[in-house]
């Protein structure tokens, strides 16, 4: 922990977080502003759900009228409506683009944007609407920086962990554009930093944890009513929450505490839709609507027996591949050789990260605490891929951008592993363990920006 001996620790904290923050800004921000509107996954189907709700201050039916994404919580499409507001974006009706007629080669647009006067102020109000994305993703690296600061005491490997998240070209692509991920991958981090700190409080007591608890289970609940792939997270932070009750014997008021705020704050809406169709999730409106905007695909029967170790294997290499970085509707990716690479040093690193966070065992009164915070964090991360999988169970969308609401947990896990491989090597090499993940992420995000982006740029 940071100790509270003067103004020099507070100001190597600032500046060490001031750096993550800057560049989830810049990669952010130029995803933002250089992306064509529309162009990112789904864009005009958040919109047309921010503007049902900036029209009407209403939730939208789950109907072919309302768009695709008429099926998700409401949580991102309300702020969403509030920052539209706060811009003074008057509601407007979103006119979809026709696409383009010639395909110049790979990395080419999917719309046709010779505006009129008309689609051009849309286009300006997407582009200010991506703003909200890139706020949030400031919070998700501060939230980043906080979890791995608070889970290894070291200020230099949370700015590392913190801006390996921020210069992920899939994070700032996702954060770059207007989406409900944006908002779901935010609360995650925040949940992931309010365990580690809930973790860290209680060892004062059974008091001090309390209010920990409360953010904890108020940051899920949000959660919750913002994308249906955060339930794996909240179900495994609340396992982590068990189990850590159970090792020390005391803590379960924190534990109800948690359960019944996040029970209060995202309840209901699964209480809603019980009520509306029987279902806790609306899985069959859902699939309804789905199926007729895409009859030939996209759902898919869930895989079974012979069929499930190939579908296994061809789900993870996608998300594998698309977890670095997948376009928009054109659904560029990075070459599938570097993906897999990265793929393959990540999982080494996030392993021996939680076995350094398991196994650090002085001084002896931290050992719960660190066998706790290891717990959370490698839950947190397998959850991500949970979530992912189960999308993938479902849909013919193999895509790693549903890992993103394990990325505080992931960031921490993968560059604290590779800072202990590397100072194993000796000082030097545990500088270059502490700088690999960041410089890997910012020469890719260079290269993404060099030939998937800019070549397609435009409002």
């Amino acid at each position: 922990m940071i100790r509270r001996g003067g103004s020099t620790s507070v100001r190597k904290v600032t500046l060490a977080a001031a750096v993550p923050v800057l560049l989830a800004v810049c990669a952010s921000g130029l995803f933002a502003s250089l992306m064509p509107a529309w162009e990112n996954n789904d864009e005009l189907q958040h919109v047309q759900y921010i503007e049902y709700v900036a029209h009407r201050s209403a939730i939208p039916q789950i109907s072919p009228a309302n768009g695709w994404e008429s099926g998700q919580p409401p949580l991102y499409y309300f702020l969403a409506a509030g920052w539209q507001a706060l811009l003074r974006i008057p509601p407007f009706t979103p006119r979809p683009l026709p696409p383009i007629r010639t395909i110049s080669g790979p990395v080419h647009l999917e719309l046709d944007h010779r505006y009129n006067e008309v689609e051009r102020r849309q286009a300006v109000s997407v582009h200010e609407l991506r703003w909200l994305s890139v706020l949030l993703g400031v919070v998700t690296a501060l939230a980043t920086f906080g979890t791995a600061l608070l889970a290894t005491r070291r200020v230099m490997l949370a700015s590392a962990a913190a801006s390996f998240s921020a210069l992920l070209p899939k994070s700032a692509e996702i954060f770059g554009a207007v989406t409900n991920d944006s908002l779901a991958t935010c609360c995650c981090a925040l949940a992931t930093f309010l365990f580690v700190l809930w973790i860290q409080t209680t060892a004062g007591g059974e008091g001090r944890g309390l209010w920990p608890a409360a953010a904890l289970g108020a940051t899920l609940g949000l959660a919750a009513i913002t994308k249906y792939t955060t339930l794996p997270v909240i179900g495994l932070l609340g396992l982590a929450m068990v189990v850590t009750i159970a090792r020390r014997r005391r803590g379960l008021p924190q534990l109800l505490l948690a359960a019944a705020v996040t029970a209060g704050v995202g309840g209901w809406w699964y209480l809603r839709n019980l009520t509306l169709s029987g279902q806790l999730l609306e899985q069959t409106q859902n699939e309804v609507m789905l199926r007729h905007f895409f009859p030939g695909g996209v759902l898919v029967t869930k895989p079974q027996g012979a069929h499930l170790a190939g579908w296994a294997v061809a789900a993870i290499k996608g998300i594998v591949q698309t977890f670095w970085y997948v376009g928009g509707w054109n659904q560029l990716t990075m070459p599938t050789k570097a993906s897999y690479l990265l793929g393959a040093a990540a999982l080494v690193g996030a392993a021996w990260g939680a076995v350094t966070l398991f196994r650090r065992s002085s001084p002896a009164d931290l050992v719960e605490e660190h066998f706790a915070v290891g717990l959370g964090l490698t839950l947190v991360a397998v959850a991500g891929v949970l979530g992912a999988l189960m999308v993938a169970a479902e849909t013919t969308q193999y895509q790693g951008r549903y890992v993103l609401v394990g990325v505080a947990a992931i960031s921490t896990l993968v560059v604290s592993g590779t800072a202990d491989l590397g100072h194993r090597l000796g000082r030097w090499g545990g500088w270059l363990g502490l700088a690999a993940w960041p410089l890997l992420m910012a020469g890719t995000m260079v290269w993404v920006l060099l030939v998937n982006v800019l070549p397609i740029a435009g409002l």
